[in-house]
Formats: structure tokens, C-alpha cells, sequence
């Protein structure tokens, strides 16, 4: 009943109304035309670059961009718990495509921050989403590589942040011989990543894996934190957003967690 929402859209005033859907399946794999067209299915299309808001942010998206836009709308409310906590702090952001939970940090006051993704075009839209909400790029550090083995060579440098965002991608590639899994890497990410904290320093950490449930989380977080040697102060689970609800069976799919050192 796609296209019965998206005129009853319309006449709420929508100017244009785009779809994407996404199968549960190699992303690599399937027709993207199909799931996720270029044109809006009602209205108008968007402008090729899209400035929105989102409370005192502004992020450049690409409606037409398949379902890789440049924002995800389910980390809302953690890209503002990371403006709110990032004051003062050196901020760290795994995997951090177009870098929105960058900007929230600088923003937010962070000192230096720092964003690593293995996407030069991603980390590129990343800097003039700094520029668009009058940051300087140039203050901050963005590297063009791989989060795990940049992680491995941080840790080995004892390098510490305040702050460590850690939002993976279920599956995806790292090179041509190594990819990235939640089932099998998430719980060494995480013990690197809290291996870099410090004293009172706080790990967001974000799945969207269906198959992993809030408690298998959370041990893998606690057994992330004894192989880091890290001692754990709080482990708290965040709310499901506003309109991201949980399902029957508890948040779908997202699930997040503050984690705070002592």
C-alpha cells in the first residue's frame, strides 16, 4: 500500500515522498533500482543535496543516493546524548560514514574528534557536513581506513578519548580478504575500544543486528570490559526513539547502550 501512503502523504503536505526497502539479504546482491528508486513514488523529487534539521544540527542528505542517504533517523536521540556529553572531551567515531555523530560531538563541544571509516566519499561528505554547521574540519581528524586495525594500532599507542562511539554495520566489507561481522568481531571491537577510554570515559555502543537481543548485549559487553581490563561503573540500556518503538519482542532492530567506566 506503498503508493496509498505516500499520496495520503501528500495531502498532509509532503512535498515529494521517496521509498526504500530493505531486504534481508546481501545488500550486494539485490536490485537496488527496485528497492530503493531514484525517483520519488509521489510529488517531486528532493534537490540533488537535501540541507535538514535536526534540533540545532544540519546534515546534507541525498534522497536519491539508493538507501545510503547520509543520515540514519534512528540515532536521533543518540546523536544528541553525544552533543550533550562530548563537552571538554576527546570523542572517538567508529564507523562513522558521513560523521553525524561527529558533528553532534563538535558541536556539543568536544575538543578534538576524531572519525575513522574505511569510505573516502562518506568521510568527504562528512567534512562539509562540519563546514554546513559552521565547524571547522580542519580542527578535527578524519582517516580514511579500517576500524579494526586502526583500533589495534591505538590501543598498542595508548591512546585515550572521553568519549567512543561504536555504531557497526551488521556485515560489511573491510578489504578484499576480511569483513566485518557482528556475531564474531563486535566483542573485540568493543574491548578495544573501551580499552581506550579513560578514567570515567563513556562507550556508546549501537547494534542493529536482528539476531542479537538486549541481554546478549550486555554480555558481550561485560566480557568486552574484563578482557579490556576495564572496570565497568554503569551499563545502561537507552530507550527505543519516539518513532523507532519497540516491537512485541523488544527494540527492532536497533539497540543501544551507555556504558561508563569508573
Amino acid at each position: 500500500r506503498a503508493r496509498e501512503i505516500a499520496d495520503a502523504l501528500l495531502v498532509l503536505g509532503a512535498r515529494g515522498v521517496y521509498l526504500k526497502l530493505r531486504e534481508r539479504a546481501d545488500q550486494r546482491q539485490v536490485d537496488r533500482d527496485k528497492n530503493a528508486p531514484p525517483l520519488p513514488i509521489a510529488g517531486e523529487p528532493a534537490e540533488a543535496e537535501l540541507v535538514v534539521t535536526e534540533g540545532e544540527l544540519r546534515f546534507p542528505v541525498r534522497l536519491a543516493d539508493g538507501l545510503s542517504t547520509g543520515l540514519f533517523v534512528d540515532q536521533r536521540d543518540n546523536r544528541d546524548r553525544i552533543r550533550r556529553l562530548s563537552g571538554g572531551r576527546r570523542v572517538l567515531n567508529l564507523f562513522s560514514y558521513t560523521c553525524s555523530f561527529s558533528v553532534a560531538a563538535a558541536r556539543g563541544g568536544a575538543r578534538e574528534v576524531v572519525s575513522i571509516d574505511l569510505s573516502r566519499p562518506a568521510l568527504d561528505r562528512g567534512r562539509a557536513a562540519f563546514e554546513e554547521n559552521g565547524l571547522d574540519p580542519a580542527q578535527h581528524r578524519f582517516h580514511h581506513e579500517d576500524c579494526v586495525a586502526w583500533l589495534g594500532r591505538a590501543r598498542r599507542r595508548q591512546e585515550r578519548f572521553g568519549l567512543v562511539i561504536l555504531d557497526p554495520p551488521s556485515f560489511g566489507t573491510r578489504s578484499k580478504r576480511a569483513t566485518f561481522d557482528v556475531d564474531r568481531d563486535y566483542g573485540r571491537v568493543a574491548a578495544d575500544a573501551l580499552a581506550l577510554l579513560e578514567p570515567g570515559g563513556r562507550l556508546l555502543a549501537v547494534t542493529n543486528h536482528r539476531k542479537t537481543s538486549r541481554e546478549r548485549m550486555r554480555r558481550t559487553l561485560h566480557e568486552a570490559a574484563r578482557s579490556a581490563g576495564a572496570e565497568l561503573r554503569q551499563l545502561k540500556d537507552l530507550p527505543s526513539p519516539l518513532d523507532c518503538p519497540d516491537g512485541p519482542d523488544g527494540p527492532e532492530p536497533m539497540k543501544s547502550f551507555l556504558v561508563t567506566l569508573v
